[in-house]
């Protein structure tokens, strides 16, 4: 049962995505959506409390993904950490730039926050030692700081290089604070 909640699910998500290559997400309607995923207005209210719901939805498993492939991958320095970051989100910048050409993108920042800053404490990061106190704040500011560099590398054609971006990011922190190299 729960495999086909996820089924009909994923269909609104890829119906919705698809209506957004073109039409606004303002002038899209449920019906049109529910429609474009093979199903009624009925069942997708089962689901989806309206379409901003499944633009949350689809972020909140976007977000989900990279940590849940982040555990699976293990132990990661930090610097492979923010390369795997931009790799993650490298094949899925088509669905991003249509969540941003629509207004859709700034929620992003608050789901991944609450997504990240439950498992940041977790990893072994450069500043996760007792004697700095309180690791919220530079968690939220790494958080913040690599999702701005991805949103701001969503014009870039072709999309950047997920290595070269980590890279750049990298050197510049260790430029310019002398640490995490």
């Amino acid at each position: 049962m729960d495999g086909n909640k996820t089924k009909v699910e994923d269909r609104i998500i890829d119906a919705l995505f698809a209506k957004l290559e073109t039409s606004t997400f303002a002038s899209l309607t449920v019906s049109e959506i529910a429609a474009a995923a093979g199903t009624s207005r009925k069942t997708f209210y089962r689901h989806f409390t309206g379409k901003a719901d499944v633009v949350r939805c689809y972020l909140e498993g976007l977000m989900s993904g990279l940590v849940d492939e982040d555990e699976r991958i293990g132990d990661m320095t930090f610097a492979q950490g923010i390369r795997h970051y931009f790799m993650y989100f490298q094949p899925r910048i088509p669905r991003l730039r249509l969540l941003r050409d629509n207004g859709l993108l700034d929620s992003a920042l608050l789901i991944q926050n609450k997504v990240f800053t439950g498992r940041f404490p977790r990893l072994s990061l450069p500043w996760h030692e007792p004697e700095l106190g309180e690791e919220r704040l530079a968690d939220l500011f790494v958080v913040g700081g690599l999702w701005n560099v991805l949103a701001d590398s969503l014009d870039a054609d072709p999309p950047a290089d997920p290595t070269r971006l980590a890279n750049t990011l990298m050197s510049q922190v260790v430029r310019r604070t002398g640490r995490l190299g």
